[in-house]
């Protein structure tokens, strides 16, 4: 039997390519669609923020578990998701 460190690792590796499709994929529509900055730096740092926000909340999210204030992964995922949203 694998450990469940090796489960979870095993699957992020193996979600990790749907994680990065689908956000750079509605970035690249919404930032040209929404009229903003026509620059291809302006662009790159836009995706690079949003993709490091999925993967940073794709690991808090695999780990909840480890946080004692929070028992249900739905108050993990709401509390993540609206940090998430303030660093943008």
């Amino acid at each position: 039997m694998y450990r469940l460190s090796a489960y979870f690792f095993a699957r992020m590796v193996g979600d990790l390519p749907l994680e990065l499709a689908l956000p750079t994929t509605f970035v690249t529509i919404v930032y040209w669609m929404g009229g903003l900055k026509p620059t291809p730096v302006g662009f790159f740092l836009t995706l690079a923020v949003v993709l490091y926000n999925v993967l940073v909340s794709q690991v808090m999210l695999a780990n909840y578990k480890k946080y004692p204030l929070f028992t249900t992964f739905s108050i993990v995922k709401a509390l993540f998701s609206d940090l998430m949203t303030f660093h943008l």
